[in-house]
């Protein structure tokens, strides 16, 4: 409980500063009350290969560490000598500079849904796959509980293409309510690279 004392002291002490930079806003459209929903399975098991290689974001609820980019996109290989995937997220600043990070992302004993970490001492988020066909689209969501009091969730909707079809789209992020993920907030990420 003091942690959490501490992180709400923290959280309104430098609010002003995160506001003026527009991340307050960033941080706050990812928090929400109370436990993350469990995941759901796939109506058929999750094929890690098939989902292997490069994905482009298409909307997300923006998360802070996303903040001023476009052009976002995913790629995912297998490490063979360790099994799990190294996870490389880029995007492009305003100022037209391309970031990079990378991760590292196991198994759990859900196969669709992965234990993702950027840095060797943070703990690990949830990537929860709701829906993919492989081919062309995947709905992801992260949800991870902080004390059972609240919950940091994001969602993205991901492309093979830097487009995709606005049906697609609706139908993903009207999948969201059913898994427990309401009240989100996406926006549109810009793929003009």
């Amino acid at each position: 409980m003091n942690q959490f004392f501490v992180l709400c002291v923290f959280a309104f002490a430098f609010a002003p500063t995160f506001e003026a930079r527009g991340l307050f806003q960033s941080l706050t459209g990812s928090v929400k009350p109370g436990k993350c929903p469990e995941p759901t399975r796939l109506p058929q098991p999750f094929e890690l290969k098939q989902f292997l290689g490069t994905w482009y974001e298409i909307k997300s609820t923006k998360p802070v560490f996303e903040k001023d980019l476009r052009c976002v996109q995913a790629n995912y290989q297998l490490d063979s000598a360790t099994g799990n995937v190294v996870v490389n997220n880029s995007g492009v600043y305003v100022s037209n500079n391309t970031i990079f990070t990378v991760g590292t992302a196991k198994t759990t004993k859900q196969d669709n849904v992965l234990s993702v970490k950027f840095l060797p001492y943070s703990p690990a988020a949830q990537y929860w796959v709701v829906d993919t066909d492989y081919k062309g689209y995947a709905l992801v969501v992260s949800c991870n509980n902080v004390f059972g009091l609240f919950n940091f969730r994001d969602v993205w909707v991901l492309s093979r293409n830097p487009t995709l079809e606005d049906a697609t789209v609706k139908n993903l992020v009207a999948k969201l309510d059913s898994v427990g993920i309401k009240d989100t907030q996406l926006f549109d990420t810009l793929q003009n690279c």
